[in-house]
């Protein structure tokens, strides 16, 4: 499977204009109006009104993204599941135009720093913003 993915990592890639290794990319921080025991969909449409986009926006293969505005397709995932939101907002922001965001959900504040300084590296070799987005309560 592993095969499979770097396949379309790399197809995604070669479609794709980079940027230049010195601009840096979009982070942000949200506190979400959400519990930490709210499930992705409900994060999801959380950050969607906060940046004014629209949540689960069906795209033209039927595949939907989490959070679509005028500028971003971004992808929602918690921090266990990063690899896995690399290639789904890649996917997302080549059939939309928009640019690539995963926005890695953190349920409490004891997590792995070393794991999302991993996200946030392989994100941004592959011109993919990392936005980090918690729950309120």
């Amino acid at each position: 499977m592993a095969g499979i993915a770097g396949y379309v990592v790399g197809y995604y890639q070669s479609a794709r204009k980079h940027p230049r290794e010195s601009e840096p990319l979009e982070f942000r921080e949200y506190t979400l109006p959400v519990s930490v025991d709210d499930h992705e969909p409900v994060w999801s449409k959380a950050l969607a009104d906060i940046i004014g986009g629209e949540a689960e926006y069906r795209l033209p293969d039927g595949s939907r993204v989490d959070s679509l505005d005028d500028k971003f397709a971004v992808e929602v995932d918690w921090l266990d599941k990063w690899h896995q939101g690399v290639g789904q907002s890649l996917h997302y922001s080549f059939l939309s135009g928009k640019d690539p965001v995963l926005a890695i959900g953190l349920k409490s504040e004891d997590y792995n720093r070393d794991k999302l300084k991993l996200a946030k590296k392989v994100a941004n070799k592959n011109g993919i913003a990392v936005w980090v987005i918690r729950a309120e309560k």
